[in-house]
This record gives C-alpha cells, structure tokens and sequence, in this order.
C-alpha cells in the first residue's frame, strides 16, 4: 500500500517508510470501533430514536476528536502521530456512549407498551436517563467496593423477621431496582 505513493528502493531516508508504516496501522487500527459503533446506532433505529445516535456520532467525532487532536498532536510529544490516534479516541468514546446507550434501552424495552412509552420521550429525556444510570452504575461500584473493604461487621442479635435491603453488588446491569425482602432468620 505504501509503494503506491512512496517508491520504497529510491527513498533515501528509510524512517519515512517506518513513519507511513506506522500511520497506515494506526489508521486502520482506528477503523475497528467505528463499525461496531454503527451497529449499535443501527439497533437503536429498530427502538426508533436516531437523534441520540446523530448527537452521539457529532459529539465524538467533532467534539472528542477534535480536543483529542490538539492534545495528542499539539501538546504531546506525539506530533503528527498524535492526529492520527485522535480518530481511535473519537471512535471509542462513541463506542462506549452508544453501547451503554443501547444497553439501557434494551432492558427497559421488553414489550410494546414500554417500547411507545420509551418512544414517547423527548431526547432531553432520554439523554437525562441515560446519565442518571451512567452516575447510578459508578455510584454503585463505589457502594460495592467500599462494602468489600468494609467487611468488619459487628454481629448483632438479629429479630426473627427482618427488613433488608438486597445487594445487587454481582449484577452487572445498568439497571438499577431498590428493593426490599423480608427474611425469616
């Protein structure tokens, strides 16, 4: 691919070929994300809500990719490598929106009732839900992580019939339902 606009036998300078060597697998190692987050911008037409997939893709692409360039390529010593790798990080970044986007609505969607309620909902709305489980998900490694640490417990006289809280520490969903068991001790 290279020879095709460097001639490799006349260039005198070989670290030319190891640079464009160098970007042609960066650039083609940047392009993995971008199709898996086109998927998931697909699965969400099926949910009908293409605006939050046309934000997403603005978002990463111009916002991310375009702070990612100036840092990278400007304020490291990443130079024009830097620029290059900007892509990878807009990619990603969109990846990971979109997926836990997509993750979301597919466990709060599972009939026709939910999926017209979900429909319903102005963008602001979805985005605001989307961020609320985001914070909830973190909140709730940092509960779960602070209970593993934690695990000194001074031991109590329990009553016959107790009200406790079930811990959804091991659940990795996003999804988030408090609730509340009796247990007969």
């Amino acid at each position: 691919m290279i020879s095709l606009f460097i001639d490799a036998k006349t260039t005198d300078n070989p670290q030319i070929i190891e640079q464009a060597k160098l970007f042609l697998f960066v650039s083609t190692a940047s392009l993995i994300p971008d199709p898996i987050r086109n998927i998931f911008s697909g699965t969400l037409r099926a949910y009908n809500d293409t605006a939050f997939a046309m934000f997403t893709a603005l978002f990463s692409v111009v916002a991310v990719g375009t702070l990612s360039s100036a840092l990278l390529g400007f304020r490291s010593s990443l130079s024009s490598l830097g620029i290059m790798l900007d892509r990878a990080v807009a990619f990603t970044v969109g990846v990971w929106i979109m997926t836990s986007y997509w993750h979301r609505k597919s466990h709060i969607i599972i009939d026709q009732t939910s999926l017209n309620i979900e429909q319903s909902k102005s963008l602001y709305n979805n985005i605001s839900s989307w961020l609320s489980d985001c914070y909830h998900l973190f909140a709730r490694e940092n509960q779960c992580r602070r209970a593993e640490n934690s695990q000194i417990l001074a031991k109590e006289e329990q009553p016959l019939i107790r009200n406790e809280s079930i811990n959804d520490c091991d659940l990795p969903s996003p999804i988030f339902v408090h609730t509340r068991r009796y247990v007969i001790a």
